[in-house]
């Protein structure tokens, strides 16, 4: 790893700056207070008319409901604010040099402002990144681009994992002769993707814009060694079938990462703009086998600057595995359909290939080279240049099928109807390589589905787990 990767403010003893004071945080808190009391009140201050349709026994239900949720999440966040600086002009211990996140700000690399991230959306990235009830999104988003990867760019832990045909077996001789592949993972979050790459063997760098996010972050890979309890979805008031959902009550962080550590587990975090830090040129920028995009691209203030930043970090025969849905910034310029992207990234020289997943379609892209010693290409990609192939048609409706067997990545795998902790009930017509398995319909590109869901309706948290994803 090159000299661009030492820490610089976070190795004195001032307060980093990507590091939130405790007065921050508490700002944080009390914004988020304000606005849920508000919605409360709004439920439990009722006229004479209104108590006739809500009996008391459900205003008292959601005023203890309320009441206990306030509670959960002040706690957590008082416990978050005992590891931060009481000022800005706080000195703080310097961290240890083998902290299992090591978060480095460059200077010059714009950070987000405050109220970039509030505490209800950190509230949900613990739920959905390191809560037991959304272990389905970790086995059906994150899981699979890091199974991708393993296929492409094995790293030693999941060498013993692999097939023992012959091209399986050079790449294993690969894998433990030579340096683990280097991944960067852009708009980390609270970096559940990143952390299951680097638990593989992966060399991982990930990259975040908010330093609330970075903040809790640190939290929970280098101080955090007990579970809080936390009402992730307290403030959210629509489209709740009971009171059961709205106050659903998990416990965060699931798993803790201090205590699951292995010998020599170590993962990078650089805070800021991702491209001021990756460009050519920048801060940060070094050659990396893979860039992983999760709910990534769509957040750009230019997307040709994502595209040309992550084309200029990826080695020759790199590989970049995005998942997400194009929901652009309302002032964006270029808001590109998948069609127009597909066929600008293309004439870019990339390879690509289609692997179905439960509601969506995951996209592994790879940048060709004339002569590259890693695998840029798989068995079902298909190598483009200027032609980018048929354009994908739009999908037709059909009725719901339950599939066990769902093919995957030129593999099968089992997969539970079932998604667990929600409650919800998913069918897919499965696309490999542009090609649907039911009944061999030509879709490029395209996974259809259908679902139903149990009771009959559709949490808006969930709701945006559901995405298409182009190549």
């Amino acid at each position: 790893m090159g000299a661009t990767n030492s820490p610089q403010a976070s190795a004195g003893k001032g307060r980093p700056a990507w590091m939130l004071v405790q007065s921050q945080l508490q700002t944080t808190l009390d914004d988020y207070l304000k606005q849920v009391d508000k919605e409360a009140s709004r439920l439990l201050l009722l006229t004479a008319r209104e108590q006739r349709l809500i009996p008391k026994h459900l205003r008292d239900a959601r005023e203890k409901a309320h009441e206990e949720s306030k509670a959960a999440n002040i706690a957590l966040v008082n416990a978050l604010k005992q590891a931060l600086p009481e000022k800005f002009a706080s000195e703080v211990a310097e961290p240890p040099a083998d902290a299992l996140l090591k978060i480095v700000h460059h200077e010059g690399a714009k950070l987000g402002v405050q109220n970039y991230a509030s505490l209800g959306s950190i509230l949900l990235h613990l739920l959905r990144d390191w809560s037991a009830e959304c272990d389905h999104v970790i086995m059906n988003v994150y899981a699979p681009m890091v199974a991708q990867l393993q296929e492409r760019l094995p790293a030693r832990k999941s060498v013993d994992r692999m097939e023992t045909d012959s091209d399986a077996a050079a790449q294993c001789a690969e894998a433990r002769t030579s340096q683990p592949p280097s991944v960067l993972v852009p708009g980390s979050g609270l970096s559940r993707l990143a952390y299951m790459l680097m638990k593989e063997g992966y060399e991982v760098e990930c990259n975040e814009f908010s330093p609330a996010f970075a903040t809790v972050a640190n939290y929970i890979f280098n101080e955090c060694r007990t579970r809080h309890n936390a009402f992730p979805l307290a403030h959210v008031f629509g489209e709740n079938y009971g009171l059961s959902n709205q106050y659903l009550q998990v416990e965060t962080p699931s798993l803790l990462p201090l205590e699951e550590r292995g010998a020599g587990e170590s993962m990078v975090m650089t805070t800021g703009d991702f491209v001021y830090l990756y460009k050519a040129g920048g801060p940060a920028h070094r050659k990396f086998d893979c860039v992983a995009t999760c709910f990534f691209i769509d957040t750009c203030d230019d997307l040709l600057d994502y595209i040309e930043t992550i084309d200029g970090v990826l080695k020759d025969g790199g590989t970049w595995i995005n998942l997400g849905p194009l929901n652009y910034k309302k002032d964006l310029k270029l808001k590109l359909a998948w069609e127009e992207l597909h066929t600008g990234l293309c004439g870019r020289a990339w390879g690509t290939s289609s692997f179905s997943l439960r509601g969506s379609t995951l996209r592994t892209i790879s940048r060709q080279a004339s002569n590259c010693t890693r695998n840029s290409t798989t068995r079902s990609s298909r190598l483009r240049s200027s032609d980018p192939g048929p354009a994908p048609s739009a999908p037709a409706l059909h009725t719901p099928t339950d599939y066990s067997d769902q093919r995957w990545g030129g593999g099968t795998r089992r997969t539970s109807a079932k998604a667990s902790g929600l409650g919800w009930r998913f069918w897919t017509e499965t696309v490999v390589g542009g090609r649907r398995d039911s009944d061999g319909v030509s879709m490029p590109g395209l996974t259809l589905q259908t679902q139903t869901q149990e009771p009959a309706f559709l949490h808006p948290f969930v709701l945006k787990m559901r995405f298409l994803v182009f190549d």
